[in-house]
């Protein structure tokens, strides 16, 4: 925040009263970033409110001493004393409510620090597109149960931070990569000693004398040069090891499982099994069901029937989320494949697959989203996995790779696209439409729409054939 902004804050801070007790003053920091307002303004009012009410109790229940701008004690330039706890904090809590660019400042700021850090806002559809991957928390002050839940998140998500604060750091790499610099450097320097030992030879030994020595030297040299090259073999060898420490640390603390080269293969070798497993919650987003498939005995039908044996177990919570008819056809357009030119093909999709679920009595897990999902995701909550099939476009939007990411910590790939993906557009009640009788005569009349037009675009495509096949059957025309 500017610091005219924070001048008009900071009488609150002695009201407030810091670290007033020797058992608050050991908890870690938690710095938090967020709108103020002109002291006596309605904005700040509610910023206020936000703070003391979800902020400040959740921050503190997560074991974390909560700090705002405005109650850094007067001891220096307020932009250097908020840069000073931006790098010492051990946690910073940002509320991108509003777009503040003061707070965008700071968050790039501790962006660029690599350091713990949770985000919240009342309207994460506000977001800018940059900040989008990062997992926000929504909140709300005029309701309840909202206010509740963004509370409770804050306290899980900073209760992780705090566990991983207290894992020893892992050995730096250092010592391994200055040792392998510094080979190129020492054989540099014994082949200008070995040029140099065998100059002064040549021009003071007498005619003959040298000869011997210069022999021995060169012994000397051949057995340092194959030392070298064992060397040489030992850092390639040490450099491929720190490649593959580093890449095997990146799966870890991105959560990945595996890689498959088709989603098809992804559900026949891992998946299933996975989905046979799961006790509490399986969640599905896609164009269609289509995707529900192995390569070879894990069916489409088979899948059905085990999402029906899962959902009649007590307590257990299945949710798919498909399409919207009226932006089905936004997949096709994308994939374009050389099998299914027709636009109806999706439609006929969204329709077999609104009655197959029907058939195994699947449809009140259903909401129609209006947008085009970018991934065929499925979720397995009790379990943690999460299997991710990217849509390309041409034909290898039937024939993508397929990853599985397991639940690590938050701000991971699980938890940042598990929300993002899934638990956001299931929640917006004015976007995520629940299944209903009217829903499926709409799937239906839009399947019909799209056949009259795909043969009304064929009868054209095949007149327009006919008549160039025409004008050359003479070879006059």
């Amino acid at each position: 925040m500017t610091p005219s902004k924070a001048k008009t804050s900071t009488g609150s801070s002695k009201k407030r009263g810091r670290r007033t007790s020797p058992s608050e003053a050991e908890k870690p920091l938690c710095f938090v970033i967020m709108p103020f307002g002109k002291e006596g303004s309605d904005e700040h009012e509610h910023y206020t409110t936000v703070y003391d009410h979800i902020i400040k109790r959740a921050i503190a229940d997560s074991g974390f001493e909560p700090l705002r701008a405005d109650e850094i004690p007067d001891s220096g330039p307020i932009p250097e004393e908020v840069k000073k706890r931006l790098r010492v904090a051990n946690l910073v809590l940002a509320d991108l409510s509003d777009r503040n660019p003061n707070v965008f400042y700071e968050l790039g700021y501790r962006h660029a620090l690599s350091k713990p850090l949770i985000t919240i806002a009342d309207d994460v559809s506000s977001i800018p597109f940059n900040l989008s991957p990062y997992r926000t928390i929504q909140y709300a002050i005029d309701d309840v149960t909202k206010a509740d839940k963004a509370r409770d998140l804050i306290i899980k998500y900073a209760k992780e931070i705090k566990e991983r604060l207290k894992r020893p750091s892992q050995k730096s790499t250092k010592p391994v990569d200055s040792t392998m610099n510094s080979l190129p450097t020492l054989h540099d320097k014994v082949e200008q000693g070995f040029s140099n030992v065998y100059q002064i030879l040549s021009e003071h030994l007498p005619t003959g004398q040298e000869q011997p020595l210069l022999k021995e030297i060169l012994s000397q040299k051949t057995t340092l040069s194959q030392i070298q090259s064992s060397l040489n073999n030992v850092q390639n060898n040490a450099e491929a090891m720190v490649a593959a420490s580093r890449l095997l640390q990146q799966t870890v603390d991105l959560g990945l499982v595996g890689i498959h080269a088709t989603r098809m293969d992804a559900f026949e070798d891992y998946f299933f099994a996975t989905m046979e497993r799961e006790d509490k919650a399986i969640d599905i987003v896609g164009s269609t069901i289509f995707g529900l498939k192995g390569r070879h005995h894990v069916t489409r039908d088979r899948v059905l029937e085990l999402l029906k044996l899962k959902k009649q177990q007590f307590g257990f919570k299945l949710r798919i989320l498909l399409t919207h008819w009226e932006y089905i056809s936004h997949r096709q357009d994308q994939e374009k494949t050389e099998k299914n030119i027709t636009r109806y093909v999706i439609s006929k999709e969204l329709k077999e697959a609104v009655d197959l679920l029907k058939h195994y009595n699947l449809t009140d897990c259903v909401r129609f989203y209006q947008a085009a999902p970018t991934c065929f995701t499925v979720i397995c909550r009790d379990q943690g996995l999460m299997l991710v099939n990217p849509y390309p476009y041409q034909r290898e939007a039937y024939n993508s790779w397929t990853v599985i990411f397991r639940e690590i910590q938050q701000g991971a790939v699980y938890s940042v696209f598990s929300e993002a993906h899934f638990e956001q557009p299931w929640d917006n009640n004015e976007l995520a439409i629940p299944y209903s009788k009217e829903c499926e005569k709409a799937v239906e009349e839009k399947l019909k729409r799209d056949l009259e037009l795909a043969q009304s675009e064929m009868a054209a495509t095949y007149k327009g054939e006919g008549q160039s096949i025409g004008k050359h059957s003479d070879g006059k025309k």
